[in-house]
């Protein structure tokens, strides 16, 4: 599946709706390192699933905790999973360095 093919599709925990896919982030050889989810509000700030993680199919990203657990995980932070982690955005265009911070992801050139 194309990387960018999971941008937009809905993240289920085992407890319902966790939000949706925002990006993909991968590494400078191409690999998919982890998601980026938009969870409505519910966390707070976009979260980080490990790419992989989840069960994939056509409609959405299936993953085997709750909501709660999902709220406890790991959180977008540019220093940790932006460009000068090595980390890379396969939907940079949704990223502009001014507002995000000086490390917003980027597409790999």
């Amino acid at each position: 599946m194309d990387k960018s093919a999971l941008i937009g599709k809905q993240v289920m925990a085992s407890d319902g709706v966790a939000g949706d896919v925002e990006d993909v982030l991968f590494d400078a050889e191409g690999t998919p390192r982890y998601l980026v989810v938009r969870d409505r509000g519910v966390f707070g700030s976009d979260l980080i699933l490990p790419y992989g993680w989840g069960a994939l199919d056509t409609a959405m990203v299936r993953v085997a905790a709750s909501r709660a657990e999902l709220a406890a995980g790991d959180r977008y932070d540019p220093a940790k999973y932006g460009e000068s982690a090595g980390l890379f955005s396969a939907s940079a265009e949704r990223y502009d360095a001014t507002e995000t911070g000086t490390d917003a992801p980027h597409s790999q050139p």
